[in-house]
């Protein structure tokens, strides 16, 4: 009896090693795209509910005056299509998001820090296709402004 649940205990800790690797190794894809260097990312799940304020997730991060940064958004279902990202300051004011008329979405956006504070962005989606959806969000480093 002693070994079944030793085994079980096993097979559980090498499961969750796995899965940890491929969310990291997932988030190691999205970090490297381009000529940039990996900051931080945000990890979510967006789940369709009736309520839609439940399904906006909402991220912090400090930035500095002058520097360039990329935000990508990534997804290993791939359903980046049905997700809005928008970038805050600290004053609610939005900055840039990753689409242009609901007509246009983009897997990652580029912006410029006028000031060095706490920026924030949200993530939600209208789930046309997806009533579940899984997502990174990675900020990057690109360089300083001149």
């Amino acid at each position: 009896m002693k070994q079944k649940i030793l085994l079980i205990i096993l097979f559980s800790v090498i499961f969750n090693f796995v899965n940890a690797q491929c969310k990291q190794q997932f988030v190691y894809i999205c970090a490297s795209s381009g000529c940039s260097i990996y900051l931080k990312d945000f990890n979510t799940v967006l789940l369709k509910d009736k309520n839609t304020s439940n399904s906006i997730k909402k991220f912090t991060f400090e930035v500095k005056k002058g520097t360039h940064y990329r935000l990508s958004i990534c997804s290993p279902d791939n359903n980046i299509n049905e997700v809005f990202v928008n970038l805050y300051n600290s004053n609610d004011s939005l900055l840039v998001s990753n689409y242009r008329d609901d007509r246009e979405k983009y897997g990652a956006f580029d912006f410029i820090c006028q000031n060095t504070d706490n920026y924030y962005i949200t993530v939600n989606s209208d789930f046309k296709k997806y009533d579940k959806i899984h997502l990174s969000i990675v900020l990057n480093f690109v360089g300083k402004n001149k």
